[in-house]
């Protein structure tokens, strides 16, 4: 865990110090929820990536037509496990950062969704 806080924290230097963009650092840490892996009714497949190199993944929506496999996932959050490591983060970067609980959910299905229940006329793109 140590070393992955200190990557997301050297990524946030980085980006101030050398892309010099406009983005907003704040002075806070993000603990995300712990949460049960979720299952969108699709399995992506990885191929290689063997000891840690690079890998490419193969796309189980190959057509239109394989939108219908997807499914909206049910998300079980483990709440003992968020509060410890909300808590371990809270020792950790005490007085240095406002540490707070925020998960960035990707709001992704309500469009998939309304794609879904479009008839064929009105799908946004058909190759």
């Amino acid at each position: 865990m140590a070393r992955k806080w200190e990557l997301i924290l050297r990524k946030e230097i980085h980006w101030g110090a050398e892309l010099r963009d406009d983005s907003v650092i704040l002075p806070e840490f993000r603990v995300p929820w712990i949460h049960d892996e979720l299952d969108w009714g699709v399995t992506i497949e990885q191929i290689g990536g063997d000891h840690g190199g690079a890998f490419t993944w193969d796309p189980p929506i190959k057509s239109v037509e394989n939108i219908d496999l997807l499914r909206t996932p049910t998300i079980t959050v483990d709440g003992d496990q968020t509060r410890r490591l909300l808590e371990l983060a809270k020792d950790t970067f005490d007085e240095l950062l406002d540490v707070r609980l925020a998960t960035r959910w990707t709001p992704l299905f309500p469009m998939t969704r309304t794609w879904r229940s479009s008839d064929a006329s009105n799908k946004p793109c058909s190759t």
